[in-house]
């Protein structure tokens, strides 16, 4: 009788157990167990576990549970999040859709792989993030932006069948023959690469290269040539005479607006070329009495702006409307004053204080005060050009740019606004 009780308590019990194997929570990658883990278990980053928290109404020493892991479609970590340096357990939010990162200290993004339902994936200002290498592990990820990341490759993005859009900006790629055959990609937009060569030359020899290309297509535009620069569109080719050839840096910008197949986007960059004249000294370095004046354009108006202020710069462009057209020209910290204006959302600089005193008296601007000083007896001239769209005035210190707008239709050339050295 005894035995008879016991092998039915053991029955009982191997049932008990059976049952419970059965319903227990499953456990899951890295040490996560819905059901069972702390969301700062599931999470060992404390910045992402805390996002999570807040986002599932918690604390991160609150229990995980498999119903509020669900609940998370969107996850948002922004300028305050900026210590996030893991991704560890975002695949554990199996209905996540969209990841937006304003900030990180993140250098790879292991920890999205196999995220089911992750369609949307957005960073910005990820200094350290070198490794990208899991989006290609996301099966539903649709549109991809990563900006100020250093990228110095697009080889991750090769094989995603269903990558719809990608935004790349302010990058190091030069490169880009992995993003010809992306079935489903119909918006691309890399722009703003940050690419630099370097080149040996004997003295008194021009310096001459050939336009930027990418996709196999050479760029349709060359803008901010540095000073004795001029773009050949027969030859394709860039050349500095040797007269003003030195060991230094030769930069330019370009774009391409044609990326068939694809049916919007752009690719664009600014190009440094470092230059070492065989036999030349050094040259000596760059003036820290000069500050850098940056021009930004509003891709939505066709407006251009321009500071000194690089916290400006990156609030803008961060913000997807303005697109970083790097530095414009370079300024003396003392001198006389350039003056800047505003009015209903757009801006105007002058050196003339009778017309900053005009437009504020006269025309409803507002004076923001002075803008940069300028040197009258610098050797570079800065032009400035008046828009017959949007009566704009665009200025630049490439004579080659104010050549070819001069030369359309919808621009006025006005000669030389100040000088700079």
């Amino acid at each position: 009788m005894r035995i008879t009780q016991r092998i039915a308590g053991l029955a009982a019990a191997c049932a008990v157990m059976a049952a419970g194997a059965i319903m227990a929570p499953a456990a899951m990658a890295d040490g996560c167990t819905l059901g069972v883990s702390t969301i700062a278990e599931c999470f060992p980053d404390t910045v992402l576990a805390r996002a999570v928290a807040d986002t599932v109404h918690a604390e991160p020493t609150d229990m995980l549970s498999a119903s509020a892991a669900d609940s998370v479609t969107s996850l948002q970590l922004d300028e305050d999040d900026k210590a996030l340096a893991s991704l560890q357990g975002v695949n554990a939010l199996h209905n996540l859709q969209s990841l937006s990162i304003a900030q990180t200290d993140a250098t790879t993004l292991a920890g999205i792989e196999d995220s089911p339902k992750l369609a949307v994936l957005r960073i910005d200002r990820a200094e350290k993030l070198t490794d990208v290498d899991a989006v290609r592990s996301v099966p539903n990820l649709r549109e991809v932006t990563l900006s100020y990341v250093p990228l110095t490759g697009v080889s991750a993005f090769h094989d995603m069948p269903n990558l719809e859009q990608l935004t790349l900006t302010h990058n190091r790629i030069s490169g880009f023959d992995p993003l010809v055959n992306l079935p489903k990609l119909w918006s691309l937009n890399v722009t703003d690469q940050e690419t630099e060569i370097s080149v040996s030359l004997d003295k008194n020899v021009d310096l001459t290269i050939p336009a930027p290309s990418a996709m196999g297509r050479r760029a349709d535009t060359i803008t901010s040539i540095t000073e004795g620069g001029v773009y050949n569109r027969t030859t394709g080719k860039i050349t500095w005479p040797a007269s003003v050839v030195k060991s230094g840096e030769f930069k330019l910008g370009w774009q391409i607006t044609d990326i068939t197949p694809y049916k919007t986007g752009m690719i664009s960059g600014s190009l440094t070329i470092k230059v070492t004249i065989k036999g030349e000294t050094k040259p000596d370095p760059e003036p820290t009495d000069m500050v850098n004046v940056y021009r930004l354009l509003n891709t939505r108006t066709g407006r251009h702006l321009y500071t000194t202020d690089e916290n400006e710069r990156a609030v803008l462009s961060a913000g997807g409307v303005w697109r970083d057209e790097a530095i414009a020209f370079r300024q003396p910290k003392t001198g006389a004053p350039v003056y800047r204006l505003a009015r209903r959302g757009e801006h105007h600089w002058t050196a003339s204080l009778v017309e900053y005193t005009a437009l504020i008296n006269h025309f409803g601007w507002t004076g923001e005060n002075v803008a940069w000083y300028m040197d009258n007896d610098g050797p570079v001239a800065v032009y400035r050009l008046c828009s017959l769209k949007n009566g704009e005035h665009l200025y630049t210190k490439d004579f080659n740019e104010y050549q070819v707008l001069d030369a359309r239709a919808d621009w006025i050339g006005e000669g030389i606004a100040w000088h700079t050295r």
